[in-house]
């Protein structure tokens, strides 16, 4: 661990995790905000957040990443799907899943579903495609339930698990909206979020006032956001579940506006598939994962039951993708299918 500055040894171990905090949530903001700037809005020497952000950094608690609106981008098609193993170990199965770049997220969980994976597809016939050529190709698969999502109700950005393996990424789709200034300035931010403008318009022959004003509208347009994330550590002293929720007919709505109350829901969509509402919530413990599921969303009017399935290990995540970010009053339809009154 990095030393900290003299200035800041004072200070007792709840009051640094609160400093930590508030640098983090300043970073979440603006994930290229400089240490000058974070230091100047905490009233805190700019040395000493330097440390705090190298070692924060350094000890794998947060990660400064650019996130790109899958929708914007041109992935119209996405989807969680449970995947059932027989004659051999899900573990296996879930590296070889890990492999295809389309497959952002591989989950090994509890319950009827021993892997959970979530897809993204250009369109439904790419994920078709997947389903048929790709997924019944691996050994062990016998059989998979998908929930095609339809309303995007809501994403909390700021956690996400960092995977140690390298797996392949998923790139823009060759017919993507984006064109290729956008494409490149976002391609050097995944690579290093900090790069500063000049960094990045030398690497792409082009002007320091270009790639300023291409990043203002690429944020302002909510196509691109950089940010902190802090480490999702499923199994110590955090806990991850997905919870799939059956709403009672004429329902929907009410039920997806009282999810927004739920500051563990970290993410939520109606979904074509095993229920009308996914849900991932995280919590401190399995136990509190199970209450805030069995007690307090299952009592929420309009909710008729809900399945929980808790995260043992994430294999791959990839968080430079984000499904387009609900309005908080009222959500934003993806484009492709669309959903019924009761989301079925």
């Amino acid at each position: 661990m990095l030393p900290v500055a003299a200035e800041t040894r004072i200070v007792n171990a709840a009051a640094a995790d609160d400093l930590d905090a508030r640098i983090i949530a300043q970073l979440a903001d603006d994930g290229r905000r400089s240490n000058r700037d974070v230091a100047r809005a905490l009233e805190l020497p700019e040395r000493s957040v330097g440390l705090r952000v190298r070692r924060l950094l350094a000890s794998n608690d947060m990660r400064i990443v650019a996130i790109v609106d899958m929708l914007a981008a041109g992935f119209d098609c996405v989807a969680n799907v449970g995947v059932q193993v027989s004659g051999r170990a899900p573990a296996a199965v879930a590296a070889e899943l890990a492999r295809f770049p389309q497959v952002l997220s591989v989950l090994l969980m509890s319950g009827t579903h021993p892997i959970e994976i979530v897809v993204a597809a250009r369109d439904l016939a790419a994920l078709g495609q997947f389903f048929e050529r790709d997924l019944y190709s691996i050994a062990g698969v016998t059989e998979w339930s998908p929930s095609l999502r339809l309303r995007v109700l809501k994403v909390e950005a700021g956690l996400a698990p960092f995977t140690t393996t390298t797996h392949s990424s998923l790139g823009f789709p060759a017919d993507s909206t984006l064109d290729a200034t956008a494409r490149g300035i976002i391609e050097l931010l995944w690579a290093e979020p900090r790069a500063t403008n000049q960094q990045i318009a030398t690497r792409l022959g082009s002007s320091e006032t270009t790639v300023r004003s291409r990043i203002a509208d690429l944020r302002a347009r909510g196509v691109l956001r950089i940010t902190a994330v802090s480490n999702l550590r499923v199994g110590n002293g955090q806990a991850f579940a997905a919870v799939g929720i059956v709403v009672e007919p004429g329902r929907l709505d009410d039920v997806s506006r009282a999810l927004d109350g739920f500051p563990e829901v970290r993410f939520a969509a109606t979904v074509a598939g095993r229920c009308h509402v996914l849900t991932m919530l995280a919590a401190a413990t399995p136990a509190q994962l199970a209450a805030l599921a069995y007690d307090r969303l299952a009592g929420v009017p309009g909710v008729a039951r809900v399945e929980l399935a808790q995260a043992l290990h994430f294999v791959k995540h990839d968080y430079r993708w984000s499904p387009a970010v609900a309005a908080r009053a009222g959500a934003v339809p993806q484009r492709g299918p669309t959903a019924t009154p009761h989301g079925r």
